[in-house]
């Protein structure tokens, strides 16, 4: 999936897989290998590669592509337009709140099929939400690295996960 993300914005940018390769500080066969789906780029590279292309949702895709994250990275290949994404997000939020309201007016003995839906509409969210965030800062120039340190801060900050607040 990464490396047709990779492959995408290569493209829209008019490059080659040499020019690439030379902005991102990596070779030509590496950049092929990258889009072919071969190798898979360590999280370095792809913070490069999405660097070099002005394009975060390369970084968002290697996130995605963990072995252990369970969100489907669908959503990278739609419409990334911002008032798409911004449309998107909300409509996926609400069906999140309501899913989860559902579970809450009858916690602790709410129906199986319920809570599988509650589950399911979480799980949708999340990757939309990345996918917004990734459009939108791509559309306003956004560092995506900045608002994911500032997020993790608030989530240290209010005690939700574990870890210093970096300075």
């Amino acid at each position: 999936m990464i490396g047709t993300v990779i492959r995408e914005n290569r493209e829209l940018h008019r490059l080659t897989q040499p020019a690439l390769g030379r902005r991102a500080g990596c070779s030509e066969s590496l950049i092929r290998l990258y889009e072919t789906g071969h190798r898979i780029p360590s999280a370095e590279a792809a913070a490069s590669i999405a660097q070099a292309l002005h394009a975060p949702e390369i970084a968002y895709a290697k996130c995605q592509s963990c072995p252990a994250n369970l969100l489907s990275v669908a959503v990278i290949c739609g419409d990334t337009h911002p008032n798409t994404q911004v449309l998107v997000a909300l409509q996926e939020s609400r069906e999140a709140i309501a899913a989860v309201e559902a579970v809450a007016a009858h916690w602790g003995r709410a129906e199986r099929r319920v809570v599988e839906h509650a589950c399911d509409q979480l799980l949708d969210l999340v990757p939309m939400v990345g996918a917004a965030v990734a459009s939108w800062c791509r559309q306003y120039s956004l560092d995506m690295k900045q608002i994911g340190r500032r997020h993790r801060a608030k989530l240290v900050q209010r005690g939700h996960v574990r870890g210093e607040v970096a300075a």
